[in-house]
């Protein structure tokens, strides 16, 4: 009986639990199918650009098109560029804006990366895209070349001439640039149908007019001139070698070559044949009168108190200067070399033509610094004469075609004043220069005139002794018979 009892009250508690089962069974398939149902269908995407909303949609490829209508729109919206009351126009596309490379896909890659639990019927994920567009730097560069042919202007450098012997500066000039970053920044902020004013920079040439004035080239510090025959072919290359100085800058430290300056010394580079020395004597060659230029440089560099690093003197002393104050130029093996120790730059000026050439150096020396040179002649020696007969001359008539110059030794000094007190004396050099031989032209000797020749008379002949006569036999006389 107790046994049975258990038994029912367990069948009586059972009952119920095995009548509810079908329910439970159905109402996890119904919400199982509601969550298949859930996460079957798409959620309502939303796409933005930045923070406005370009559309809603279940579909991306819906969403796709809308991207792609606002990015149209946003290449075909215009842009205006202003610049000194002139204006110019263009779409955003015509200055470079096109879409990037991932801008095809984007919504896609967006919706793939919303979590699972969002993807659902209820959902309302958002896409936010970013990086659509770019610029193309190439286009807008070539877009911006009409722009920049009527805004830019190349700087102009400040320039420095010496007038009536006074240096003067102009000053510079700042160009104008307009650069493709400025504007690509400044179309970046700018709305649709913007009116952006063009950004323009200033552009300042390399030589200013402060760049000029640290030069410290403020007046003329030495000046020396020769003198020369303006009528003969020398007279060219003394004239061509000064030009190559004019106008030129050099600066602190630096050493002044005369042979680079002046370039090669040929016929090719337009240099005329006159009179060299060579080997103590006078002869034609290429580039004569160079040298003259050269002394002349060199005495200009003298009174400025340059420092001399190279100098030469002539086998012969020449006329256009005192002694030991030339320089000789020989292309190879001789130059003049001087450094500009004066403590700022140095411009030259020359000037050539006429008969005189001369050098002028501008910088920046104490006005109380006064240089002076001279020369003092040692000894001499005594020149030869060489006679040369010249047939279109008359008889015995002589014409001295090149004066002999005495030999000499000879030394000079720079001496430096400074509020007209002596301050330095230094000797620049001691040289030793060979006699000039003395060339006369000289009539030919006129033959004697033939002079009669004095015949003797000729001796008589003497007159033939005469045969003496032989004298007449006697007759003979008959004789006797002596024979009967």
């Amino acid at each position: 009986m107790r046994e049975s009892s258990s038994y029912a009250r367990h069948g009586a508690v059972g009952a119920p639990a095995r009548s509810t089962w079908p329910l439970a069974l159905a109402l996890s398939f119904l919400i199982s199918a509601l969550v298949v149902v859930v996460f079957a269908v798409k959620p309502v995407y939303r796409v933005y650009l930045g923070d406005s909303q370009v559309a809603a949609s279940r579909r991306l490829s819906d969403l796709s098109a809308a991207v792609q209508s606002r990015m149209d729109a946003e290449l075909d919206q215009t842009i205006t560029l202003a610049y000194g009351g002139r204006e110019w126009s263009f779409t955003r596309g015509q200055l470079g804006l096109m879409p990037s490379a991932g801008a095809a896909g984007a919504v896609q890659e967006a919706a793939a990366l919303v979590p699972w639990w969002q993807r659902n019927l209820f959902g309302h994920p958002a896409l936010r895209l970013e990086g659509l567009t770019e610029w193309d730097q190439s286009v807008l560069q070539s877009a911006l070349s009409a722009v920049r042919a009527a805004v830019e202007s190349e700087p102009l450098p400040a320039t420095f001439a010496v007038v009536d012997q006074q240096p003067v500066i102009t000053p510079e000039t700042n160009g104008t640039v307009v650069e493709a970053q400025a504007v690509l920044a400044a179309l970046q902020a700018a709305g649709a149908g913007a009116r952006v004013d063009l950004p323009v920079s200033s552009k300042a040439p390399e030589v200013t007019r402060q760049s000029l004035e640290d030069m410290h080239i403020r007046k003329l510090v030495a000046e020396w001139s020769t003198f020369y025959d303006p009528t003969i072919p020398r007279a060219d290359n003394v004239e061509r070698a000064a030009r190559a100085f004019n106008g030129l800058i050099v600066a602190p430290g630096d050493i002044l070559s005369y042979n680079q300056t002046v370039g090669p010394i040929d016929g090719a580079n337009g240099w005329q044949e006159a009179f060299v020395i060579v080997g103590g004597e006078l002869v034609p060659g290429i580039g004569g009168g160079v040298c003259q230029t050269a002394t002349t440089l060199y005495g200009a560099a003298l009174r400025a108190n340059l420092e001399i690093v190279e100098r030469h003197q002539h086998q012969l002393a020449v006329s256009y200067i005192d002694p030991s104050q030339d320089a000789a130029i020989a292309q190879g093996w001789e130059d003049l070399k001087i450094r500009n120790t004066s403590g700022g730059h140095l411009y030259i000026e020359t000037e050539a033509g006429g008969g005189r050439v001369t050098f002028r150096l501008y910088g920046d020396l104490p006005d109380n610094l006064e240089v002076k040179i001279e020369s003092y002649v040692l000894g001499s020696k005594p020149f030869t004469t060489k006679q040369l007969v010249d047939k279109t001359l008359a008889p015995g008539k002589e014409v001295v075609r090149s004066a002999g110059i005495p030999g000499l030794v000879s030394e000079a000094y720079r001496l430096v004043y400074q509020n007209g007190e002596l301050v330095k004396k230094e000797r620049l050099s001691q040289d030793n220069y060979l006699p000039t031989t003395q060339l006369v032209h000289v009539g030919p000797v006129p033959e004697p005139a033939p002079q009669p020749v004095a015949v003797a008379d000729p001796e008589p002949e003497p007159e033939p002794e005469p045969e003496p006569e032989p004298e007449p036999e006697p007759e003979p006389q008959p004789g006797p018979n002596p024979n009967p």
